[in-house]
């Protein structure tokens, strides 16, 4: 596990990023916005831990609040919002070998409030202001907003 990503989960801080993160420390750089009604989401790039701190300080970062955790005979979802404004985040763990899957942090999305097992490969994640996910837990790159 990357050294950030060791911190993220012991320090529950954050990069203030839209973006999935991985255990090794690569980050898919999201762009996300509400249009009218509807969320839209898109990946922009992908990048690393270590690119976002060697551009920005140390200290910004959104501190986390784990709202709600849920979970099955394999993995544990966690989910809440963040200190800045509108933010919230999901984040899934192995419960085998405890390791990160992923996280995902999105802005202007409220905080996370419901999540739950739509089968056995694939969450579903609601914010406070409606906004669905659906995320395939090994693929969380081919997330879908479903409302």
């Amino acid at each position: 596990m990357h050294p950030r990503i060791k911190n993220i989960l012991e320090n529950y801080t954050y990069p203030i990023i839209k973006s999935i993160t991985y255990p090794n420390g690569d980050m898919l750089v999201l762009e996300g916005q509400w249009i009218k009604e509807k969320y839209h989401l898109r990946i922009l790039c992908q990048s690393t831990l270590d690119s976002y701190f060697s551009y920005n300080e140390e200290d910004y970062v959104s501190n986390l609040y784990p709202k709600i955790m849920v979970e099955n005979a394999q993995y544990k979802i966690y989910g809440g919002e963040c200190s800045w404004e509108g933010d919230g985040f999901i984040y899934i763990i192995n419960k085998e070998n405890g390791e990160l899957l992923w996280f995902l942090f999105l802005d202007n999305s409220e905080y996370f409030k419901e999540a739950y097992f739509e089968d056995t490969n694939h969450i579903i994640a609601r914010s406070e202001l409606g906004l669905q996910l659906r995320i395939p837990i090994n693929e969380p790159e081919k997330l879908s907003v479903i409302k």
